[in-house]
């Protein structure tokens, strides 16, 4: 078993090279696609020291050889200069931002995981009662609410007028309620549906009637038998939805005024930072594929029936 999970990590990162490498052929070719460039925004230059500018960050060279160059870094760990911030380098950029959007994105991912499960569980086990059908009415209002109109609501509600956290500060943990609450309700409502389908399937097998038969408590029977067979399932969008969680939180993070790479990708967008746009989207796809892997792992874990391959 171990030789097979080496093997197949090994297989996974083999696969993740490619997948990175199409990811930035594509960014670095929709990138230049996109009409204007880095300096369009800026005050006009004369033409010599526009030149000098373009030379210095290589863009007076043919695209072809601009992409040569830029995978050339890339291969060395090298992510480049940002275009908007000058003085910085996108990798310090990154190694400066990235710890706080994936604290952002952990506590969401928590928020989710222990609203879903626990909602989605207290609906399964109660299938048509009232607390199904309030539980699936939020459900469905977290899942059609978008996180920055629930941020906005947070923000007036029990910042303004309650004042119990921050509206847009980042420091102390007060003040990663608010936005992990924003970015997390809506993945926990989704998770609350899956997990209440994946009870009510599982509260029919033959097991968990034999064990009902038995007499086994309601606690024991729900935390031994039928989540034991609920969870499995679930485990599987647990890795796209952590990296959505941490991909995703643009808008929040620009809401609450949280200094992560959200704020710096935006940017980016806007101002065509070539460097910094491509060097967060390749962090992100790079965090995508390893979720992936770890999914892969933990439900096989979970389920001694399913073997790596």
């Amino acid at each position: 078993m171990k030789q097979s999970v080496w093997a197949f990590l090994t297989r996974r990162l083999l696969w993740a090279i490619p997948v990175l490498w199409a990811v930035a052929t594509l960014t670095f070719v929709v990138m230049r696609l996109v009409p204007g460039g880095p300096f369009d925004r800026e005050k006009a230059f004369p033409p010599a020291v526009k030149a000098n500018i373009e030379a210095r960050y290589g863009l007076d060279l043919p695209w072809w050889k601009q992409y040569l160059r830029y995978m050339g870094m890339i291969v060395e760990g090298d992510l480049g200069p940002s275009l908007k911030y000058r003085s910085r380098r996108v990798n310090d950029i990154i190694a400066d931002t990235f710890p706080v959007s994936a604290r952002l994105g952990a506590w969401a991912f928590l928020f989710t995981l222990l609203v879903g499960i626990c909602a989605g569980t207290w609906a399964g086990i109660r299938p048509g009662g009232a607390a199904d059908k309030g539980g699936m009415f939020l459900a469905t209002l977290g899942i059609s609410t978008p996180s920055f109109v629930l941020a906005t609501v947070l923000i007036l509600v029990f910042a303004v007028h309650l004042g119990w956290f921050p509206a847009a500060l980042w420091e102390g943990s007060s003040s990663v309620v608010l936005p992990a609450v924003a970015l997390g309700f809506g993945p926990a409502a989704y998770i609350a549906r899956l997990v209440r389908s994946s009870v009510i399937e599982a509260s029919s097998a033959p097991h968990v009637a034999a064990a009902k038969s038995r007499g086994l408590p309601r606690y024991g029977l729900v935390t031994k038998y039928i989540l034991a067979g609920a969870l499995p399932p679930v485990v599987t969008v647990l890795g796209p939805l952590l990296a959505a969680l941490v991909t995703g939180s643009f808008v929040i993070e620009y809401i609450f005024a949280i200094p992560g790479m959200g704020k710096y990708f935006i940017t980016a967008v806007s101002d065509r930072d070539y460097p910094m746009i491509m060097g967060v989207t390749l962090v992100y796809s790079a965090l995508i594929v390893f979720a992936n892997v770890a999914v892969d792992l933990a439900y096989s874990a979970l389920d001694p029936r399913v073997e790596v391959q």
